[in-house]
């Protein structure tokens, strides 16, 4: 009798968890696309599971990989209010701001533990409830961003900005404009000739001063300025006018998230 009654209590302690789980998952898809816009309303359906009203929250999205569950386990012992919701690439956590602040040291010391290369974004500042479905968004592009980019670790969502504005221009015109016109005529020559004018002109815009450049690059001044010349050649953008750096950083940046040959 005593066996039926705890087999009996775990099936409806199960059906409950598995109610609020969809309940959860409707809630959030609804916070996303938009359905809920109200700050009140919205905080009130996180009151209703767990997260307490305090109209600034935390978001952290968690990159599904070897060490993901383990993570999950410890981010939820180490939380005292918290949500968890799988969105399959990813497990986002929605807390409160100040919470994730006083423990941001301890889980990147914890990090450093682990096994596997572990990526975890965070959005730096506190969240309104009204604005919970832009952060996301923003956090859940910047989390293709660090993939692409080979970065791991605990990172901001807001500290990718511009990869994220490229790579959300893929598949435009104006995207393959930039691979068709200037960077593939750069890694063509590149190929052929053996150089690495595409290497140099990354370098270039990432550098202070075509001193910093040079020496970065080990090579004399006259020869960057050569390269740099070259550039200017082959896509007809000149390095030292301000409106075609502007195309030259955009293509530097698409060669970094692609990882075009």
């Amino acid at each position: 009798m005593c066996q039926q009654a705890a087999s009996f209590i775990s099936i409806k302690m199960w059906d409950q968890y598995e109610t609020n789980k969809k309940a959860l998952a409707q809630f959030w898809q609804e916070v996303k696309d938009g359905t809920i816009t109200d700050n009140e309303e919205i905080a009130d359906g996180l009151a209703r599971f767990e997260l307490s009203n305090q109209n600034n929250y935390g978001m952290v999205l968690v990159s599904k990989h070897a060490n993901a569950n383990e993570i999950y386990q410890y981010l939820k012992s180490n939380f005292n209010e918290s949500i968890f919701i799988d969105e399959g690439k990813s497990i986002v956590l929605l807390c409160q701001q100040k919470e994730f602040a006083h423990f941001e040291g301890k889980l990147t010391d914890y990090i450093k533990t682990l096994p596997n290369k572990t990526l975890i974004v965070v959005n730096s500042e506190a969240i309104t409830p009204a604005g919970l479905s832009k952060q996301y968004a923003l956090a859940e592009q910047s989390l293709e961003v660090f993939k692409r980019r080979g970065i791991y670790g605990i990172t901001y969502a807001e500290s990718c900005t511009p990869f994220s504005i490229i790579l959300r221009a893929r598949n435009t015109p104006e995207y393959e404009y930039l691979c068709d016109k200037i960077l593939f005529p750069l890694l063509r020559y590149d190929k052929i000739y053996q150089s690495n004018l595409m290497d140099t002109l990354s370098c270039t815009l990432m550098t202070d001063s075509l001193e910093c450049t040079a020496k970065e690059l080990n090579i004399h001044i006259n020869t960057l300025r050569y390269r740099l010349k070259k550039v200017h050649e082959i896509t007809g953008k000149d390095y030292f006018k301000r409106r075609d750096r502007y195309f030259l950083h955009m293509v530097a940046s698409i060669q970094e998230l692609e990882n075009f040959k």
